[in-house]
């Protein structure tokens, strides 16, 4: 007959190794989690960069950002602030982005320039890209 209460060795490994398969499994969750979250934030900031170089393309503020037909302007990554002002950011190693002039659009007597915008970031291994569309006048690379 056993006197003293409490638990044996082996309940106490069994527990701690139950313990260790569930921690191990919130942590995947976790990470997962935050992945997701981040991912998520680096597309919204894409979307963002895509939207101010979409506005400076559709103005023709910056004729530099017109390219000819067949003659894309690609912007790396490490050159976007160099390129496009965003004000207090810093966005030059998180995004690239491409400009290729897709064409013309004519309406009546009208003909504008019609350009594909795709910008990408960096998600771990991979890249991930948004992509947009915006009409201008006709530009010319430099």
């Amino acid at each position: 007959m056993r006197t003293r209460e409490g638990f044996t060795l082996l309940e106490t490994v069994v527990a701690v190794a139950v313990l260790a398969i569930v921690l191990t499994a919130l942590t995947t969750v976790a990470t997962s989690s935050l992945r997701t979250g981040r991912d998520g934030n680096f597309k919204i900031q894409a979307t963002q960069v895509l939207d101010t170089v979409g506005r400076r393309v559709a103005g023709g503020v910056d004729l530099a950002l017109l390219p000819a037909q067949d003659t894309p302007i690609t912007v790396g990554y490490g050159d976007v602030d160099d390129v496009v002002d965003f004000g207090d950011t810093t966005w030059s190693d998180a995004f690239r982005f491409t400009i290729t002039r897709d064409g013309s659009v004519t309406v009546g007597a009208s003909s504008v320039a019609r350009y594909r915008i795709e910008v990408c970031h960096r998600s771990g291994d991979d890249e991930r890209c948004v992509r947009g569309t915006t009409l201008s006048r006709e530009g010319s690379s430099p």
